[in-house]
């Protein structure tokens, strides 16, 4: 009788552990790559980790925040803080404009933007191109813990 009292609890909880990975068809495209060309140098994103893609929006700017906070940008009637990606893997902030303005939504675990000036972006299998690879979930959570501890 114990066993029919635990099946229902496996059941729940193979259930509960299938929405924590990934569908299978993001599984197979885990090699795709949304690739950004900056002046000097390209950035190599995983496409699974980005939920959406923005162009050129108005950011509302927030007085006394650091310089890598740009603003909150409305989005869908949520506020949403938009980064500087370069000021946060350290490329620095360019003389000369690279582009127009990209900003990448991430939902990790909440919605945060991350906004980078690029030439072109472009999709591309993971072995095909030369860039620096960006952990976007790795860099929300750097940029959570950083807030949280002041």
């Amino acid at each position: 009788m114990s066993q029919t009292l635990n099946r229902p609890q496996q059941i729940r909880q193979e259930f509960d552990e299938s929405f924590r990975r990934p569908p299978a068809r993001l599984r197979e495209q885990a090699s795709n790559r949304l690739i950004f060309h900056l002046d000097q140098r390209s950035l190599s994103l995983p496409l699974e980790q980005v939920s959406e893609v923005l162009r050129s929006r108005t950011l509302t700017p927030l007085p006394g925040s650091p310089p890598e906070l740009l603003g909150l940008l409305g989005l869908r009637g949520s506020l949403m803080p938009v980064y500087k990606l370069a000021d946060l893997i350290g490329l620095g902030s360019s003389s000369e404009a690279a582009g127009p303005l990209w900003i990448l939504v991430v939902l990790q675990p909440q919605m945060v933007g991350l906004a980078l000036e690029a030439k072109t972006a472009s999709l591309a299998d993971g072995s095909s191109e030369e860039a620096q690879e960006i952990d976007l979930f790795g860099l929300v959570e750097q940029i959570q813990r950083r807030f949280e501890h002041g």
